[in-house]
């Protein structure tokens, strides 16, 4: 009787344990991805960034960043209303996934934009983003309902280790802003196309001055 009583708690004690092991997976889980997409959030995007930047600077692999945004996504969401724009934005998400490749980095930067980090050595960044931008563009979004024409702009910056001189936490920021800039133009030469920024978008002055603003 005795021993049937502790094998019973122990029992109970390993459940216990597993259901707190998942409980922590959970929260863990929570705590890096966007709950709408299921991609990474910014916070995990700012991490893994960093790692693959100073893997970048070790190995001279080359990496591309592109900030991707939906063109008129207001439209989706005045037009529509908020809960018809939260499955575009699912969507979009799932699309990412079809067109990268599992080992690339992809996540919600913040509202309708969004973020993807790539090896660059196998294949040029063109192929790679091109291919991304026609499947947003060549299918319909919720085709069994609204079907609703999307499109996408990206602005991308390459890297392969220069700015050595640099913190891993400036020629991150120098990145993004690059990639940001060169998603404008993608938005001012007509939306619905990529960019790709010259190196160094700005001059080391301005870049200064930036991140003292």
């Amino acid at each position: 009787v005795e021993l049937k009583a502790r094998i019973g708690v122990g029992m109970r004690t390993l459940e216990l344990q597993h259901r707190l092991n998942i409980a922590n997976e959970m929260l863990a889980y929570k705590a890096e991805h966007d709950e709408l997409t299921g991609l990474r959030n910014r916070a995990s995007l700012i991490e893994r960034l960093e790692t693959e930047i100073e893997r970048s600077r070790r190995t001279g692999e080359g990496i591309a960043i592109g900030i991707c945004d939906i063109d008129y996504f207001k439209k989706v969401n005045d037009t529509y209303g908020h809960p018809v724009g939260d499955r575009v934005l699912k969507e979009f998400a799932e699309r990412m996934r079809e067109s990268f490749r599992p080992y690339d980095l992809l996540a919600r930067y913040g509202g309708e934009k969004f973020f993807v980090c790539c090896t660059t050595n196998e294949i040029s960044v063109e192929t790679i983003f091109e291919r991304f931008r026609e499947n947003i563009d060549s299918h319909s979004f919720l085709a069994n309902d609204l079907g609703l024409d999307i499109s996408v702009s990206v602005g991308i910056r390459t890297y392969k280790g220069e700015l050595s001189q640099e913190s891993t936490r400036n020629v991150l920021l120098d990145l993004i802003s690059d990639a940001d800039t060169a998603l404008y133009r993608a938005k001012n030469n007509g939306r619905n196309r990529i960019e790709i920024a010259e190196h160094e978008e700005m001059t080391p002055e301005q870049r200064t001055s930036q991140r003292l603003a």
